[in-house]
């Protein structure tokens, strides 16, 4: 937002469009806001219909993936890169995306 007023001052932006901003910028302290509670919401249903292991197993936080090395991979990684087609797949692209980008470059 200072950026926006900083430009207004300069005669690059309207009133209107400093205004216009702002209330983009509420709203996407609203919408953090709410997705953070209903994160909440979740980890408690979670913790609700998973007894015994209690709220600290439902909590969720930043997943850190493993890093593997590329000699480790399964040959049939090596062999979905041939078939180009098959690459294009959400559940191909998952794990590639996850190992750090296009393992059959």
């Amino acid at each position: 937002m200072n950026a926006a007023q900083t430009r207004q001052k300069a005669g690059d932006l309207s009133q209107q469009d400093v205004s216009r901003i702002e209330i983009d910028a509420a709203r996407v302290g609203v919408d953090k806001s709410t997705a953070r509670l209903d994160l909440a919401r979740a980890v408690i249903a979670l913790a609700q219909v998973t007894p015994g292991r209690g709220l600290a197993a439902a909590s969720v936080g930043p997943v850190e993936w493993p890093v593997v090395p590329l000699s480790a991979l399964p040959s049939a990684i090596a062999d979905d890169c041939a078939k180009p087609r098959i690459g294009l797949r959400g559940d191909v692209k998952a794990p590639r995306e996850r190992l750090g980008g296009d393992v059959c470059a």
